[in-house]
């Protein structure tokens, strides 16, 4: 048994002895790939502190709420930029009030300079035709000419006869 096992250790280093110098032989396995241009990224991982090179205080005209920005983190920009929309729901409807305002005020224009609205135009001339008459029924009247000469639309001949002098006669 003993002459057995020393024959497998035997074939056994054999066998290690000649994978290793065929192993040795083989050429080593290189991989490769095509050549393209590419931007190199190196990045160093660290601690520090960035800070600009000037300092810009940049304010609002208003406050509200920052509905759009117009601009990104590092983005340079020109003085006097818009960098960010704001909105605010009171002006806003202030704002539309005011226009609904000039609106009615421009319609109501249009209608005055059209003459007003028949309507109202038919009211005045009915109330100014009352107060004619109630100033013609309250004059009083102390002879029939003085009547007549009230009424604006008294006929021509008759008027002339109130400026003429009247003679009177006498029964004898």
């Amino acid at each position: 048994m003993k002459k057995l096992l020393l024959f497998l250790l035997l074939i056994l280093g054999a066998c290690a002895l000649v994978l290793g110098f065929l192993r040795k032989s083989a050429p080593p396995e290189v991989r490769f790939t095509q050549v393209k241009r590419q931007t190199v990224v190196s990045t160093v991982p660290t601690n520090g502190k960035v800070e600009p090179f000037e300092w810009q205080a940049v304010h609002a005209e208003t406050a509200g709420l920052a509905a759009r920005v117009d601009v990104r983190n590092g983005q340079r920009v020109a003085q006097g930029a818009v960098l960010a929309g704001i909105s605010d729901p009171e002006i806003r409807a202030g704002i539309d009030s005011a226009e609904a305002r000039v609106s009615e005020a421009q319609a109501t224009l249009q209608v005055l300079q059209g003459g007003g609205k028949s309507a109202e135009r038919s009211d005045i001339e009915t109330s100014l035709s009352r107060a004619r008459f109630n100033l013609s029924s309250k004059v009083p009247a102390a002879s029939p000419a003085a009547a007549l000469s009230a009424r604006k639309d008294a006929p021509a001949p008759e008027m002339a006869m109130l400026s003429s002098p009247m003679v009177r006669l006498k029964p004898s």
